[in-house]
């Protein structure tokens, strides 16, 4: 390079990275400012980009030529001095370029990179625009761009560097592909023409830029601090064009002309180094010559008044953006040194975050507590279509004591079945997935189901790809479809045999639409059908199309950690609910047909013993999906709270009450505030069971509506012939997908869920309460720290923990820009009680133990008043029929006959003298199967102060 600013940097970095050969000193040298001209800078744009392009071709070149191999050989000064005096060129070319991909690849495809708050982006960003501003402020003392007029405010030589990034960039990949850097030269004085080649490079970004802007609206990915950015970057570069007319840069002298003014008197044997890097000309110290005094004493205060502004905007900017930040990082430093508390985890419990190894993590939308006292997480699909079309469907089971992790084969889509526990304490799992839901953007063709009657007495099978047709029209079938043959009915008459086929219109227009009953041909039958089998149907559409729902039935087998099939479900079903009954069968009830249709009241029965499903006419009963039911203490009657996930009319099936599975009868139970707001809600039995007590907390609108409600109502299920949900302490906040988990002490934790429809403008509550049945009162705990929305579970662990899981939200960010990502970490919470200074114990306990029966049970520690029998969790969408606590009699050994711990109306223990203690207690077991279902529980004992022990598992029969 022959430019003397190339030159003068490298000759520099040689010399400062060498010693004096006679005093092995370091060589210094003296900056002196280069007095020249205001005025002498390019005066068009191609003049200007040529500086800038050679100069940032020097600045290249230098670092990789000599200060790459010179770093070391500096001094520490020296360092810090050329990194920062040569990166300004390539620093801008490479952000420039980060930039642009960065946007470039959002808008085109969704992708985005590292994640970053609008609040922890505004304070880097004014943090380093104020420290930017500051040092090129500081330099200016000395040095005023060419370009600009000594006393300017510097924007404009910002906005022209801002201007030059295209040329940066281009100087850059010239310097590291090793090419030599070819430049027109315009004589002093001299003045080269613009024309619009000047620009090539500006022209090219500003397409590419204009162009992903264009591309990004159809794509849907547009976000407006990205969008923001290209639109600058575009103007950025397009600017330049603008002015392309007849525009000259700004170029002002003190005398107005171009002629150089007088330097003023050089002093001789003053070394002059010129600056590396970004080219500054110096000014004269002092006024110009020839300006009045009384200028001269205006100016100074008013350049000191505006210095002394734009400090104080700095100083503003930097708290304004800091302060919010600072503040919230010292309140969570504040929290954490807090919440590691004794005195704080003895009032409010405390929170740990668990990850699972990365082989293991999974969209886990169900959990339950095995009798092992290991956790089945089954995400199956997981809410992922990629993952469906795969056939990649996925169940772990994990100790939460030991943290092993066990990857379980999962033989088909089991999300967004039901389940629940039989006798043996195997899990039953029943209905899932058979085809994923379509929204009206992805349905481009009319589809939906033909019904179809065969009157020939013999069967007829009609593969995939069969045609139907209408008015000229044809429709192709999706599946292959058996339909049965006619058959005479016991009473003589004749039953035509039927079945449902999904088809699709051959075409993409709407006149394939068919919203009213119609006649349909079937060209494809064999001649000996035709005109015996009929095909009738309406509701062909291009509307969205719901989940489909699957007929698959397993047994998880506890003992072997696997999958057991059984007979298959009569009706395929998509979010329905399970429930125990007696003498361990299990209904299934509601849910999404194998064409996404709601089931209108089909429902049916599990026997245990022979491990088939049987269809129920005679409790046909309508509920929206997922409906929350509870079996009442007679063992006969259901109590349906309200609760559901919504799938369903809106005005139908959303009444709670009672369901008398002896009779199909039904009795509404009224008094529900903000009865339209069950959605997502929770419902659960308040402890203890004996109680038939069941609560109801948030929800929301049907649908994906952003509204919820604070709604916290109870319902005494034993008190009255007509019983009436009753007003409890409304929920701190708006909240639906809630987690309800009932604690041994006969509390329930309600922790996580979110204001609005998927946890949509970041709304997930951080926040967990502890509510107490005996007082009605709620207690604020601990905050969760990972937000819970939908697919959100918690269950209770065997050793007084909670256990939460799971997070689906729509989007991932406020603006609804980015989409949502599933939740893999696991949280579990200590309750207060844990953390308490003694804890009773058991010691020894009776495996098997029966209704109605006593037991001893062997314990020490603090003195035992109450004990409870919990039923594992088996949840889903907030839907757990099997979570309840149950009451047992207490009586010591060492008590006499007749005296026992009964909780008193108090809510004390009653203990006479010589009756508490550790030691042996005798346990009575209610006898109502109704309130204890057979199955496998955890047994725990509570002191005085309804601290309880860690469980043990006990199998009631």
């Amino acid at each position: 390079m022959a430019d003397s600013i190339t030159e003068d940097a490298a000759t520099s970095i040689v010399w400062h990275s060498a010693r004096n050969p006679e005093t092995g000193a370091r060589w210094k040298s003296v900056y002196t400012p280069d007095v020249l001209a205001v005025g002498e800078g390019p005066a068009t744009w191609r003049d200007f980009f040529t500086q800038q392009h050679r100069w940032a071709c020097g600045a290249d070149q230098t670092i990789l030529r000599h200060f790459r191999t010179s770093f070391w050989k500096l001094s520490w000064a020296g360092r810090a001095h050329y990194t920062m005096l040569l990166a300004y060129y390539p620093s801008a070319a490479i952000s420039w370029v980060l930039g642009a991909l960065n946007l470039t690849a959002f808008m085109l495809t969704g992708v985005g990179g590292l994640v970053v708050t609008a609040q922890v982006w505004l304070m880097l960003y004014v943090n380093s625009a104020v420290l930017h501003l500051g040092v090129y402020f500081w330099n200016r003392r000395h040095n005023v761009s060419p370009h600009e007029q000594e006393g300017s405010s510097g924007v404009a030589g910002m906005a022209m560097s801002a201007m030059s990034a295209p040329v940066y960039v281009q100087a850059l990949s010239q310097a590291l592909r090793q090419r030599e850097p070819a430049f027109v030269v315009t004589r002093k004085g001299a003045v080269s023409g613009d024309h619009l080649g000047v620009f090539r490079r500006h022209l090219a970004w500003g397409a590419l830029l204009v162009g992903v802007l264009v591309a990004s609206v159809p794509l849907g990915h547009v976000h407006v601090a990205v969008s923001a950015w290209a639109v600058l970057s575009a103007v950025m570069c397009l600017f330049p064009v603008a002015l392309l007319a007849g525009h000259h840069l700004h170029r002002p002298s003190p005398s107005g002309g171009r002629h150089l003014p007088d330097r003023g008197q050089h002093r001789p044997g003053t070394a002059r180094h010129r600056s590396c890097g970004r080219r500054r000309t110096g000014a004269a110290r002092g006024p110009p010559a020839g300006e009045p005094p009384m200028t001269r004493r205006v100016a100074g205060p008013l350049r000191r008044l505006r210095n002394a502004a734009l400090v104080g905007a700095a100083v503003t900017g930097v708290v304004a953006a800091n302060g919010p930040v600072v503040v919230d990082v010292a309140d969570r430093l504040v929290y954490d040194f807090e919440r590691n508390q004794q005195d704080y985890k003895q009032q409010y419990g405390f929170w740990e975050t668990v990850e699972l190894s990365e082989e293991y993590r999974l969209s886990a939308v169900h959990a339950a507590l095995l009798s092992s006292g290991k956790v089945l997480l089954i995400a199956g699909s997981g809410n992922n279509a990629e993952r469906f079309e795969a056939g990649t469907f996925r169940s772990i089971v994990w100790d939460p004591v030991t943290g092993d992790t066990k990857e379980v084969p999962t033989p088909e889509d089991l999300f967004c079945g039901g389940h629940a526990y039989l006798p043996n304490g195997n899990l039953l799992i029943a209905g899932g997935t058979r085809r994923y839901e379509r929204l009206d953007e992805q349905v481009d063709r009319a589809a939906g189901v033909l019904s179809l009657t065969n009157e020939h007495d013999e069967p007829l099978t009609l593969p995939v790809g069969t045609t139907f047709t209408n008015g000229g029209l044809t429709y192709t079938s999706t599946e292959e479809v058996r339909l049965p043959a006619a058959h005479e009915m016991p009473d003589g008459s004749a039953m035509d045999g039927v079945a449902d086929v999904w088809v699709e219109a051959e075409g993409t227009g709407d006149e394939y639409v068919v919203e009213e009953e119609r006649t349909f041909g079937a060209p494809d039958l064999p001649a000996e059908h035709r005109g015996e089998v009929h095909v009738r149907g309406a509701g062909v559409t291009k509307d969205k199309q719901n989940f489909q729902g699957l007929d698959a039935s397993y047994e998880f087998d506890v003992a072997t950690e696997t999958y057991r099939r059984t007979g298959r479900l009569d009706e395929a079903r998509w979010y329905p609910t399970l429930i125990g009954l007696d003498g361990g069968r299990v209904l299934a009830v509601s849910g999404l047909d194998e064409y996404g249709r709601i089931l209108p009241g089909d429902n049916e029965l599990y026997d245990p013993a022979t491990r088939t499903w049987t269809d129920q006419p005679d409790l046909f009963r309508y509920f929206p999906t997922f409906p929350a039911l509870f079996r009442l203490a007679d063992g006969r009657r259901v109590f349906y709270s309200g609760s559901n996930t919504g799938y369903g009319p809106a005005e139908a099936g959303r009444q709670p009450g009672i369901w008398d599975v002896s009779d199909n009868s039904w009795q509404d139970v009224h008094g529900l505030e903000d009865a339209e707001y069950n959605e997502t809600s929770a419902s659960f039995f308040l402890a203890p069971v004996q109680d038939q007590r069941v609560g109801i907390v948030g929800g929301g609108l049907v649908g994906d509506s952003p509204e919820s409600t604070t709604r916290f109502n109870v319902v005494d299920l034993d008190g009255s012939v007509a019983p009436r949900y009753e007003p409890a302490p409304d929920y701190p906040s708006p909240v639906r997908y809630l987690n309800a988990v009932t604690l041994p002490d006969d509390t329930t934790l309600l922790t996580g869920g979110s204001e609005d429809y998927r946890g949509n403008e970041e709304s997930d509550l951080h926040l967990t309460t502890i509510y107490d049945p005996e007082t009605g009162t709620l207690d604020e705990a601990a905050p969760n720290f990972v937000g819970r929305n939908y697919h959100a579970t918690a269950l209770l662990l065997p050793d007084g923990r909670v256990m939460t899981m799971g997070s689906d939200p729509l989007f991932a960010d406020a603006e609804e820009t980015r989409t949502g990502t599933f939740d893999t970490r696991i949280e579990i919470y200590s309750p207060p009680y844990l953390f308490a200074d003694e804890r009773p114990a058991i010691t020894g306990a009776p495996e098997e133990i029966s209704r109605g029966s006593s037991f001893s049970v062997d314990v020490e520690g603090t003195e035992v008043a109450e004990a409870r029998l919990l039923r594992p969790s088996a949840v889903t969408h907030q839907t757990d029929t099997e979570q309840r606590s149950v009451a047992l009699d207490v009586r010591p050994a060492s008590c006499p006959e007749g005296a026992s711990g009964h909780t008193t109306a108090d809510g004390g223990a009653h203990c006479p003298d010589g009756c508490c203690g550790s030691g042996t207690v005798e346990l009575t077991v209610p006898e109502e199967e109704g309130l204890t279902p057979s199955g496998w529980y955890t047994l725990v004992v509570l002191d005085s102060d309804g601290v309880p022990s860690p469980a043990r598992w006990v199998h009631v029969a």
